[in-house]
């Protein structure tokens, strides 16, 4: 172990060394009480192991995984850049809708692979979305974070409640409604809101007036937040904020 990056209810991630190579990698570990842990955890590392880098470059890659019966390791490839989010609130750095355009081709070419595959991440938001390096002139980011993720069939639908509230479609908050992968789109469209304008087009403190306001209001893409803000940006959001999901 080098340090540690970071932590939380899903467990804590280690910055570490491979004896053999020296390669830094990243470690997930997480306590594991019951089976049923152990199988949420397996599902990730078999996702993982779905979706191989040398298929597409814009997704974190699995490096390995240790399982015991109180703990299980995830290793991936360790993102030295951090979150996308961190980088562009730096006053040093310049962010442009051009530079927006950039991140968003990535992330949508991530999760176009990832559907392609029968997966749905059900987790998209900006923590999940890492830059590769720290060099401000590197713009390749990743999508990380495959803890929620559930590989389906053609034209299964799902009807788990998961995910951060935020960014979650209109769909997932109905409690008997059925969603598939266009909820990821939905969160997209949140993603692309924040880097745009600064904000969330549904934002709201208290839980149940956010889901108001995702169930009932309109997006939010209009004020002085968006007052540089292209046509062609803002048409790019409503249509990824549309209440019907086939319409998105």
């Amino acid at each position: 172990m080098v340090k540690k990056l970071g932590g939380g209810a899903f467990g804590t991630v280690y910055l570490v060394r491979s004896r053999e190579s020296q390669q830094l990698l990243a470690a997930k570990h997480q306590r594991v009480k019951h089976e049923k842990e152990m199988r949420h955890v397996r599902r990730e590392v078999e996702i993982l192991e779905l979706l191989d880098i040398h298929d597409n470059p814009d997704i974190v890659s699995l490096a390995g995984y240790y399982e015991s019966p109180l703990e299980s390791v995830i290793l991936t490839e360790y993102l030295e850049g951090g979150e996308l989010f961190d980088r562009i609130a730096s006053r040093d750095f310049d962010l442009t809708e051009d530079k927006c355009r950039g991140f968003m081709r990535q992330v949508m070419t991530g999760l176009s692979y990832i559907h392609q595959r029968g997966v749905i991440h059900l987790d998209l938001k900006p923590n999940n979305i890492v830059c590769v390096t720290r060099d401000e002139g590197d713009s390749r980011v990743k999508i990380i974070d495959f803890g929620f993720s559930i590989q389906v069939q053609e034209n299964q639908k799902l009807k788990v409640f998961c995910g951060t509230s935020s960014y979650m479609a209109p769909e997932i908050h109905r409690p008997i409604a059925q969603y598939d992968s266009s909820v990821d789109m939905w969160a997209l469209g949140v993603v692309a809101c924040l880097l745009l304008s600064g904000r969330s087009p549904f934002a709201a403190a208290d839980p149940k007036e956010l889901k108001r306001r995702i169930l009932h209001e309109p997006p939010d893409i209009e004020g002085e937040a968006w007052a540089g803000g292209s046509d062609a940006a803002k048409e790019f959001c409503r249509s990824l904020r549309q209440k019907k999901p086939a319409e998105r």
